[in-house]
């Protein structure tokens, strides 16, 4: 269980690293220079998970292992990055994951986002995110209508590290 956490994380933070180029709208909100990502100086990534509430343990967990990921990654990749972390308490709903949503994308030198974890999360803030050009992706979202299906709650500035619940079962 746990080298499957590490391998969902790792994979997550070498993906945001990479989508982070890729992932932008048609229409730019943020100047010309910013819509390319420089890996030179300190990029910033926030992590969008439950800290507090019943989730913590879940958050907790994510929290710890993107620390790991920055710290013995980044340097072998040469890249500085500084970890944000924002607290979404489940029992909030995804109000706390919306508030973040907005002061992360006001941020410009956020280049991406790991989360929100749960897909309710994902699907009140995945439209925020890509109209300012910040991919997210998710270490924990599985629900079916974030990546397939109509309609699609998730967009392309979207990824996950998890399979979707279509992949996992019915439920």
């Amino acid at each position: 269980m746990k080298r499957a956490i590490v391998l969902a994380l790792v994979t997550g933070i070498a993906a945001v690293l990479a989508a982070s180029a890729v992932a932008r709208p048609t229409a730019a909100t943020r100047s010309d220079a910013q819509q390319a990502v420089s890996c030179k100086g300190t990029l910033k990534i926030a992590l969008v998970t439950p800290l507090t509430g019943g989730a913590g343990f879940l958050g907790n967990a994510q929290l710890s292992w993107a620390k790991y990921a920055v710290k013995r990654l980044a340097p072998g990749l040469g890249l500085k990055v500084r970890l944000l972390t924002g607290d979404t308490p489940v029992e909030q709903g995804p109000a706390p994951a919306q508030a973040l949503a907005q002061k992360y994308v006001a941020d410009q030198s956020v280049v991406a986002v790991i989360g929100p974890a749960t897909s309710g999360a994902v699907a009140a803030t995945t439209q925020t995110y890509f109209a300012a050009g910040v991919p997210h992706i998710s270490p924990s979202a599985t629900r079916t209508s974030l990546t397939k299906g109509t309609p699609r709650e998730g967009t392309p500035g979207f990824f996950r590290v998890v399979p979707g619940d279509f992949v996992q079962g019915p439920t």
